[in-house]
């Protein structure tokens, strides 16, 4: 354990992201601050680690609470008796978006000027200006110029002057569709020799998102530092076979209560299917030929057509997450994280069929008479059954978070002080006080969620029974869709509730989310 750093623990009062321009001194700092994903919502359980440049693979770690604050006290930041240089030490993430730092130091006391420069040498931000004593410092530029405006992405000049010296590197912003950090991104610590003792790495990583890396840089007494990560949109749950008790006490249509076994592990998506993710299966749909954009609703161009979503058209403009423009499918501006609605069953499942193409699964869907096979690894909506154990587990809970708290519930409803009246949220966005027992976000409210399953009325002999893996019957009119909505009372929102709806239904009320069967080893 290193001796020079001691963890504190303590809530934050205030959080403000600011430039850090506080020189390190050789008495005790605190750094703290909190870790928030891309929606910008506290993440709680995300390890904030820092380690010492000098000291690699001796460092500390803490553990964000439920508000996502960390805090940390270091006793000690470097021996002062070495003599600091005149540097400018690279910015770091880079590439970036929409946030970098940039470390620098000064050797004797004098007016200190950090600049950006855009490609054509034009001056567009001043990131700090005055007088600094010697020291480290670090500046923070996010992607603005003077102006306020957001710049695009491209290279851009940072310069240093100081003392009548100037120091200049490159730096490159990528677009924001890349993600706020560069996963992988090594550091150049070579660039640090001879003042490692100043310097820190912090590292935040988390099981449900990309790790990210800050620095080397300077560490200042400052509670105001926020660490964004990106969350894995595509992560999956494993929920594991057992046998539960499906059905509601609350609807005549979900009764009578009966034993359900699930014989296999499957994988279920931790967030309802993204407008985000949606669109990367679709442009791979795209240009392999396999849809039809010549209707109001798009069509597969293999197999049976059927009308899978729709999207806005001159005329009519819709809530979808989703547009094409340019060749392509791509999120709407801010809905990249919105679950993707406008969607029909046969949508669902071509979405699982194409997928399954794209990641190399086995097929599960066969679109020329769009059956099911629920023996292939690949992905295919969950059955009712699946749903259900995934919501209720075994404890029998009213919704997927547990019983009913009253008044605010974490999740997305109406009749429900939830913050979102008729309004979707991004996925996630109530977790993890709103997920299911295994971890799965909004399993109840936001959309419903297709299933497989055509609706049938459960029967009053499976009381004494269990049924093993059921899948519903095999003809129907209506498919069975689970889990309320934003839109609807919160009473719907309860896991043994059962709606059901057309199978060509595309509105902005139904989503889905999808399952793949664990294979055994």
């Amino acid at each position: 354990m290193n001796r020079n750093m001691i963890l504190k623990a303590g809530v934050l009062a205030a959080l403000s992201l600011g430039l850090m321009t506080a020189a390190l001194s050789a008495g005790a700092i605190e750094y703290a601050g909190m870790v928030l994903n891309e929606i910008g919502r506290p993440t709680a359980n995300a390890t904030v680690t820092m380690e010492r440049v000098a000291e690699p693979g001796n460092a500390m770690s803490v553990v964000t609470d439920t508000t996502g604050t960390f805090s940390f006290l270091i006793t000690s930041v470097g021996d002062d008796s070495k003599p600091v240089p005149f540097g400018l030490y690279g910015n770091f993430p880079n590439p970036f978006n929409p946030q970098t730092r940039i470390s620098y130091s000064t050797d004797q006391g004098s007016n200190v000027v950090v600049s950006i420069f855009n490609a054509l040498g034009q001056q567009i931000r001043t990131l700090q200006e005055g007088y600094r004593e010697p020291g480290f410092y670090t500046a923070v530029w996010d992607g603005r110029d003077d102006s306020g405006r957001g710049c695009s992405a491209g290279v851009y000049l940072y310069r240093l002057t100081a003392g009548g010296r100037t120091a200049a590197s490159k730096m490159l912003m990528v677009d924001s569709a890349t993600g706020a950090w560069i996963p992988g991104t090594t550091v150049n610590r070579q660039a640090y020799t001879g003042n490692e003792d100043r310097l820190y790495v912090v590292t935040v990583t988390h099981p449900d998102a990309e790790t990210l890396t800050v620095g080397p840089m300077t560490i200042e007494s400052s509670t105001g530092n926020v660490l964004n990560i990106n969350r894995i949109i595509d992560k999956m749950q494993l929920i594991s076979k057992n046998t539960y008790t499906r059905g509601s006490q609350w609807y005549h249509h979900a009764s009578p209560l009966h034993k359900v076994q699930i014989t296999h592990d499957f994988y279920i998506d931790k967030y309802e299917v993204t407008g985000e993710l949606f669109c990367r299966v679709m442009n791979y749909a795209l240009k392999r030929g396999a849809l039809n954009l010549d209707s109001l609703a798009v069509k597969n161009a293999v197999g049976l057509p059927q009308p899978l979503f729709l999207l806005d058209t001159p005329e009519k403009r819709t809530t979808v997450c989703i547009e094409f423009a340019n060749g392509e499918f791509a999120p709407k501006p801010g809905m990249s994280r919105l679950p993707m609605t406008f969607v029909s069953w046969y949508g669902a499942q071509f979405f699982c069929h194409e997928r399954n193409l794209l990641e190399g699964f086995p097929q599960t869907i066969d679109l020329e008479n769009w059956t099911c096979d629920f023996e292939s690894a690949g992905y295919r909506l969950p059955t009712e059954s699946e749903w259900e154990l995934v919501g209720a587990w075994t404890d029998g809970r009213e919704y997927a978070f547990g019983p009913d708290p009253g008044w605010y519930r974490p999740m997305n409803t109406q009749l429900n002080d939830d913050g979102f009246e008729d309004e979707l949220s991004p996925v996630g966005w109530f977790s993890p006080q709103g997920d299911s027992h295994d971890g799965c976000c909004d399993i109840s409210g936001n959309v419903y969620e297709w299933t497989w399953d055509w609706m049938a009325f459960y029967k009053q002999n499976w009381v004494d029974s269990t049924l093993v893996d059921p899948r519903g019957p095999a003809t129907g009119y209506n498919k069975v869709v689970r889990g309320g909505t934003t839109f609807g009372c919160f009473r719907a929102a309860r896991v043994g509730d059962r709606a059901n709806v057309l199978i060509n239904r595309m509105t902005h009320e139904i989503g889905f989310r999808t399952v793949r069967i664990r294979q055994e080893d």
